[in-house]
C-alpha cells in the first residue's frame, strides 16, 4: 500500500532529491511516527499534525499504530520514497507540495541585522 505526502519540509525534500539514505524507527504513535537517520529524525506526520522542520504529512487512511511499523524497523529512502522493510506500506514524496520553513524567506517579518549571530 502507498500512501502519498501531501505536505513536506523543502530542506527535507532537497536531501531526498539528493541522495538515498537509511534509518530505523525510533518511536510511533497514532499520528506521529518518527524515524532516526544519519541526516537527523524525520517525522511522517498525520494530516492533522502542522508540519515541523524535517517533516512531511501524509493523507494517513489509520494510525500508524494499526500498521504493521514497529520500533527499531528498517527504513529505506530511495527515489523519493520512503520504503519500510518487511512492510508493504510505502509512502511517495515525489507529489508532495514544498513548503519553506526557514525564517529567513519570510519577507514580511521585522528581524534585527544580527539575528543569525544571536541564534549561534
Amino acid at each position: 500500500m502507498t500512501e502519498f505526502a501531501r505536505k513536506i519540509c523543502k530542506r527535507l525534500h532537497a536531501y531526498l532529491r539528493m541522495n538515498d539514505y537509511s534509518g530505523r524507527i525510533s518511536s510511533i504513535a497514532p499520528s506521529v511516527l518518527r524515524i532516526e537517520t544519519g541526516i537527523g529524525i524525520i517525522s511522517v506526520l498525520s494530516n492533522t499534525n502542522c508540519l515541523n522542520p524535517f517533516s512531511l504529512t501524509v493523507s494517513q487512511t489509520k494510525s500508524f499504530t494499526d500498521t504493521d511499523l514497529f520500533e527499531g524497523q528498517e527504513v529505506a529512502f530511495i527515489d523519493q520514497k520512503i520504503l519500510f522493510s518487511d512492510s508493504e506500506l510505502s509512502i511517495d514524496c515525489s507529489q508532495a507540495t514544498d513548503i519553506e520553513l526557514c525564517i529567513d524567506v519570510m519577507k514580511s517579518l521585522f528581524l534585527p541585522l544580527d539575528l543569525n549571530i544571536r541564534v549561534r
